[in-house]
C-alpha cells in the first residue's frame, strides 16, 4: 500500500456561477452514484431470486437430466448477477468519493469543516478553564492509544503514530494552553484570536533572552556559492515547492545533490520580464536547530508573537531581510515569498511587518502556523497544511478565509486504491507528515481536482515569474558573540 494524500480548499473566491455550476455537477454525480448502488441491490435479489428457484426444485425431489442442466445454468446466471452487482456497488462508491473530492477542492465542505473544529476549541477552552492541563489530558487519550496501536502492530514505538488519531484535538488544546499563558478568559464559541500570538509574546520575552545567552545576538549573513545549482527556475506553485524542498532537503543532507549548502542557507532568485520589471523569489526552509543558526526553535516563538517589533527582531526574520536587501531587492519591486514551517512563519511575518520596505505580492507556506498574522489584503496567500501534522496547528485557529487567501488541507491514508494522490519518497512506515513531499501531495491533489481557487492561485504565481530567470544566490545566516549589540528589528 502507498500512502496517499486527499485535499480539501478553503478560502479564496469562487464565484455564484462558478459555486453553482459545482453543486449541479456534484448532484448529478451522487444521483448516479445511488442509481447504481440501486442497480447493484437488483442484481443482488435477482442472484437470490434463482438460488431460490434451484433450491426449491432439489427440495422438491424430482430432477431430471434436463432439470439438473437448467438448474447449473441458473447457479452460474446467478453468480454472474453477483458479479454484476459488485461491480455496480463499487461504481457507487467510486462515485460518491468522487463527488466528495470535487466538494473539497471547490471548498464547499470548508465551512461546516470549520464550524467543526471552531466547536472542538471553543470544547477544549471550556475544559481548560477548570483545569489548563485537561486538554492536554484529552490530547492524549487518542494520541496513546494510537501509540499502543503501532507497538500491537510492528512491534516498535513510533511517536508519528500518536499524530493522526489526535489531530482534532491539536488546535483546541494548543490554544486553551495559549489562553492560560496569555490570562486571557474563556471565550465561546473560539474564533480564532490573538490569544496564542499574545502567549507567544510572553514565551519570547524570556526564551530570547536566554538564546541570545547561549549562541550570542550578531547575526552574519553571508553570500554562499553551491558546487551545482539547487534551486531551479519556477513557473508555477508547484515548482516552487520542488526547488523549496530541494533547499530544504539538502540542507538536512536529506538529498543527493552534493551542493555544499548547509544549514540556514536561503536562495533569493532574480527574474525579468520583457518590460524589464524585475520579481523575485525568495525561499525559506525551516527549523534547523543547530546551534548557531538563526532558524533555531526559539525563534519561532519570537516569530509568532502579536507585536510586529518581537516577530521582526527573531533571528531568522532578521536575516532574511538583510539576505533580501543586499539581494538588491526594491521597494517597489514585486516579490514572492515561500517557506516550510519556520520559513512560512518568516514569510507571514515580512508580508504583515514589512509593507513599507518591500511588496510582497504571494506568499506560499508549507506547514506554517500564520492564522494570527496580519497579512495585508495587497499580498495573497496559499497555504498548506496536513491535518496530523502538528506544527501547523500551533497558531491555535484556523486559518482566516479570504478572497486573497487560500488553504489547502490534506488528509493521509495509507491504501490501495487509486483514492487521493500519492507521496512522492514517503516511507513505508509510518512517519511524521510535515516533510514537505506531503505538502506537495496534497497541492497536486487539490489541483488535479480542478479547485478553481487553487488554479487562480497558480495563474498569479506564474503570471509573476513568467520572466526570465537571470540570477539566483544564496544567503547563509550565523549566530555569534561578535560586536555586542542590542537587537533591533530590521
Amino acid at each position: 500500500m502507498s500512502r496517499r494524500v486527499s485535499s480539501s480548499v478553503s478560502g479564496g473566491r469562487l464565484s455564484v456561477a462558478d459555486e453553482a455550476l459545482s453543486n449541479a455537477f456534484i448532484a448529478t454525480i451522487r444521483d448516479r452514484a445511488r442509481s447504481f448502488t440501486r442497480l447493484g441491490f437488483l442484481w443482488t435479489m435477482a442472484g437470490l431470486e434463482m438460488e431460490g428457484a434451484v433450491f426449491r426444485a432439489l427440495m422438491g425431489g424430482s430432477i431430471d437430466p434436463t432439470q439438473a442442466t437448467r438448474s447449473a445454468t441458473i447457479r452460474r446466471q446467478s453468480e454472474q448477477c453477483a458479479v454484476y452487482a459488485r461491480s455496480c456497488d463499487s461504481l457507487g462508491r467510486s462515485l460518491m468519493t468522487l463527488a466528495d473530492q470535487v466538494a473539497r477542492a471547490h471548498g464547499l465542505h470548508s465551512q461546516a469543516e470549520g464550524i467543526t473544529r471552531s466547536l472542538i476549541a471553543s470544547l477544549m477552552r471550556a475544559m481548560g478553564s477548570v483545569n489548563p492541563l485537561a486538554p492536554v489530558a484529552a490530547a492524549l487519550v487518542p494520541a496513546t492509544a494510537g501509540v499502543l496501536k503501532g507497538v500491537l502492530t510492528r512491534g516498535s514505538v513510533n511517536i508519528a503514530d500518536a499524530l493522526e488519531p489526535s489531530s482534532p484535538l491539536h488546535e483546541g488544546a494548543v490554544s486553551s494552553l495559549a489562553a492560560t499563558i496569555a490570562g486571557r478568559p474563556l471565550e465561546i464559541p473560539f474564533t480564532g484570536t490573538n490569544t496564542l500570538a499574545q502567549a507567544a509574546g510572553r514565551l519570547a520575552a524570556i526564551t530570547a533572552r536566554i538564546t541570545d545567552r547561549l549562541q550570542g545576538n550578531h547575526l552574519t549573513v553571508t553570500p554562499v556559492t553551491p558546487s551545482q545549482e539547487v534551486a531551479l527556475a519556477s513557473r508555477s506553485i508547484p515548482n516552487v515547492l520542488e526547488n523549496l524542498r530541494r533547499l530544504s532537503q539538502e540542507r538536512l543532507g536529506r538529498t543527493d545533490l552534493h551542493s555544499g549548502l548547509s544549514y540556514a542557507t536561503i536562495a533569493i532568485q532574480e527574474y525579468v520580464n520583457p518590460s524589464g520589471e524585475r520579481v523575485w523569489l525568495v525561499l525559506v526552509p525551516g527549523t534547523d536547530g543547530e546551534q548557531d543558526s538563526p532558524f533555531g526553535w526559539e525563534q519561532n516563538v519570537e516569530l509568532m508573537s502579536s507585536d510586529p517589533r518581537q516577530r521582526m527582531r527573531a533571528d531568522s526574520a532578521r536575516m532574511v531581510v538583510e539576505a533580501m536587501r543586499r539581494a538588491g531587492i526594491g521597494k517597489n519591486d514585486r516579490v514572492v515569498m515561500a517557506g516550510h514551517s519556520q520559513g512560512g512563519i518568516v514569510t507571514a511575518a515580512i508580508a504583515s511587518d514589512m509593507s513599507d520596505s518591500f511588496t510582497i505580492s504571494h506568499v506560499i507556506t508549507a506547514g506554517s502556523p500564520i492564522a494570527n498574522h496580519p497579512i495585508p489584503s495587497s499580498t495573497s496567500v496559499t497555504s498548506i497544511e496536513m491535518e496530523d501534522e502538528l506544527v501547523a496547528a500551533l497558531d491555535g485557529a484556523a486559518n482566516p478565509d479570504g478572497d486573497n487567501k487560500v488553504t489547502i488541507r490534506g488528509r493521509v491514508s495509507e491504501s490501495s486504491q487509486d483514492v487521493g494522490t500519492p507521496v512522492k519518497d514517503a516511507s513505508e512506515d509510518t512517519e511524521i507528515t510535515h516533510w514537505l513531499q506531503y505538502h506537495q501531495a496534497a497541492y497536486a491533489d487539490a489541483a488535479s481536482w480542478g479547485s478553481p481557487q487553487v488554479l487562480e492561485h497558480d495563474r498569479r504565481v506564474s503570471s509573476l515569474l513568467s520572466g526570465s530567470l537571470v540570477s539566483t544566490s544564496y544567503w547563509q545566516g550565523r549566530m555569534g558573540y561578535g560586536a555586542a549589540s542590542e537587537k533591533s528589528a530590521p
